[in-house]
């Protein structure tokens, strides 16, 4: 019955330092997923802003061109 408890024990214990362990990770892996999450929403927010910009570019050299090209 000894041997039981003993292992018993061990378990809970291996149990505790086990979770206590990866308990640190969750949390660095969850703060790592966040601190992704800003950077993706931030690159898309610039991503989108860089189109707008080359998308207006665009549109005022065609119009200038094609005012020339009417002329």
């Amino acid at each position: 019955m000894t041997f039981f408890n003993d292992l018993r024990r061990s378990l809970k214990t291996f149990e505790r330092d086990f979770n206590h362990r990866f308990s640190g990770m969750n949390k660095r892996i969850d703060e790592a997923d966040r601190r992704f999450q800003q950077i993706d929403e931030q690159f898309e927010k610039d991503t989108d802003e860089r189109f707008k910009r080359i998308n207006r570019g665009f549109e005022r050299s065609t119009d200038s061109w094609s005012d020339e090209y009417r002329n």
